[in-house]
């Protein structure tokens, strides 16, 4: 398995190298890069990377941009932000640009490897803590912006009601990120969210909690 790790601190790139070795020893590939446009590159050449672990705080192509470029290529590699900074503010802003979790660099090497395990299955991943802040950020903000439906009264936007309705067809992330033209990995964080919105364990309870509330029709009369 091939993990991009992607920071301008020598130290912290060889650190995390030696912590994501430990995974499986003897089949992880570990890529340092200290730049973000050389990590796209890296990209454009090698499809079997499977993870990425990104700094979002970076010169000459920050996060954010690497993120949005990653989305831009159709890749559906997984994202996973991490940061010195655990403002609830920067980790809801690389979420919805497609992040499939964060890591603060407060994080000892075990709770690091619990956070990639997580993600490598399917998850999402943020400490507890800084989830609950990010929820309240997400639901204030919400609350203090113009709703022009009722859907976006429950919090959840129009991409997300997209991804919803595909969900209640059948469609698996694969098919709603190729109908949408998404990365899978944002499929993910759209799942993710609407799972926190909706109050749902599973993506038959997201679809059937929101026929309660009309946040969508059943697919026979949508």
């Amino acid at each position: 398995m091939k993990i991009l790790i992607v920071d301008d601190h020598r130290l912290f790139l060889d650190g995390v190298c030696h912590v994501v070795e430990q995974l499986d020893h003897g089949s992880i590939q570990c890529l340092p890069v200290a730049d973000a446009i050389q990590a796209l590159s890296m990209l454009d050449v090698d499809p079997d990377i499977e993870l990425i672990l990104l700094d979002i705080n970076m010169p000459r192509l920050d996060g954010i941009g690497f993120l949005d470029s990653v989305q831009r290529r159709g890749l559906s590699v997984p994202v996973v932000a991490v940061s010195a900074t655990e403002e609830p503010e920067q980790v809801l802003e690389v979420l919805n640009h497609g992040a499939l979790g964060f890591i603060p660099k407060s994080h000892d090497s075990a709770q690091m490897l619990h956070a990639i395990r997580e993600v490598l299955a399917g998850n999402l991943y943020l400490p507890a803590e800084l989830g609950t802040a990010v929820e309240r950020l997400r639901s204030s903000q919400l609350a203090n912006s113009d709703p022009d439906s009722s859907y976006n009264q429950v919090g959840v936007t129009r991409r997300q009601r997209e991804v919803l309705k595909l969900v209640a067809r059948g469609y698996t992330n694969k098919d709603i990120a190729l109908t949408l033209h998404l990365s899978e990995a944002t499929v993910k964080s759209h799942l993710y969210a609407l799972f926190q919105l909706l109050h749902a364990k599973s993506r038959a309870e997201c679809v059937r909690n929101a026929y309660k509330i009309g946040l969508i029709k059943p697919p026979d009369t949508d």
